[in-house]
């Protein structure tokens, strides 16, 4: 599980309160045809900012290793921008993806937006 938390300001110095975000992953490697989910919450019920947009950007990284080197590649599995949340809401994201591997396919994506 990831968390994070941020003071948000504005003109540098007025204070609008706390964000908080949760994201969490059922496990932490899929393998090929496994249907991927995540779930992400935000709390913005501590701020009197809205969050205008919230962008999603998920990376695969192959690992290769062999004879006590290795090598890593990355590359985008999704990359998809959402609605935000309002000032003293609170947000939950269910997002499920099934990448079938096979060269030059793009992802199914599928998600639900919960307030």
């Amino acid at each position: 599980m990831l968390k994070s938390q941020a003071e948000i300001t504005s003109c540098c110095c007025l204070n609008k309160g706390i964000t908080a975000t949760q994201i969490h992953f059922e496990k932490d490697g899929y393998v090929p045809d496994e249907l991927v989910q995540m779930i992400m919450e935000i709390d913005n019920s501590n701020c009197t900012a809205d969050i205008t947009t919230i962008s999603i950007n998920i990376q695969n990284q192959v690992l290769l290793r062999s004879g006590g080197s290795s090598t890593a590649d990355n590359y985008p599995v999704i990359n998809k921008q959402i609605n935000g949340v309002p000032a003293g809401q609170k947000l939950t994201v269910l997002l499920f993806i099934f990448r079938k591997i096979v060269l030059f396919e793009k992802p199914l994506i599928f998600h639900q937006i919960d307030k």
